[in-house]
């Protein structure tokens, strides 16, 4: 149990449920429940299912996400960029004329 992350525990009756699974693998948690309602050696059930479904979509929109990769700025070549206008870099100190305001 070394590789388990998480747990998903149900008490019912005499019974003890006891679910191990590490992040991104829901769907074959969901699996192993449906496979519990089906046998008939369990009091597992199918409402049994739902609630854990339940917790495992709670648990899984719950936990915080990866932040996105750091990217790098784009820093441009203000005399190699492509534009037929004059740039104004200093907008407000300069007017077109060159005067200060």
């Amino acid at each position: 149990m070394d590789n388990v992350k998480r747990l998903l525990v149900l008490e019912k009756g005499a019974e003890l449920f006891v679910f191990g699974y590490r992040p991104g693998q829901e769907a074959r948690v969901l699996e192993t429940l449906i496979a519990q309602a089906k046998d008939p050696r369990t009091d597992f059930d199918w409402f049994d299912v739902a609630v854990l479904e339940l917790k495992l979509k709670d648990v899984s929109q719950s936990l915080p996400q990866a932040p996105a990769p750091p990217t790098e700025p784009v820093i441009f070549d203000r005399f190699q960029l492509p534009c037929d206008k004059p740039l104004w870099f200093m907008r407000g100190l300069f007017g077109p004329d060159g005067d200060r305001h």
